[in-house]
């Protein structure tokens, strides 16, 4: 079971799921969390039963899909900061969970 992000807006089921499939819980090796899983590292390649797919952690590749990644920093903070509704009240506990720290 791969999970690309710690979820910060929902309980994620990504433990669960690999508990009752016997599935390896992977994250990349940055994740911050209190539990132990499998860690993928950048440019990692994995069998998974006849594809191979490499993971890489940045967003590098999408630019050439989503122009705002091109604007300088500044730039682009104020265009994702602007009109972003408050944090949920439960995101912290959230978190706590989904990183195992409940």
């Amino acid at each position: 079971m791969i999970d690309t992000h710690i979820q910060a807006d929902h309980l994620s089921g990504g433990r669960s799921l690999s508990k009752a499939t016997g599935a390896q819980d992977c994250l990349h090796n940055s994740a911050d969390v209190s539990f132990s899983f499998t860690a993928i590292t950048d440019e990692q390649e994995l069998d998974l039963t006849l594809a191979f797919r490499s993971f890489l952690h940045h967003r590098q590749s999408q630019k050439r899909w989503n122009s705002i990644l091109n604007l300088n920093r500044s730039a682009f903070v104020e265009r994702l900061a602007n009109g972003i509704p408050a944090n949920p009240a439960e995101m912290l506990s959230t978190l706590r969970m989904n990183r195992g720290r409940a």
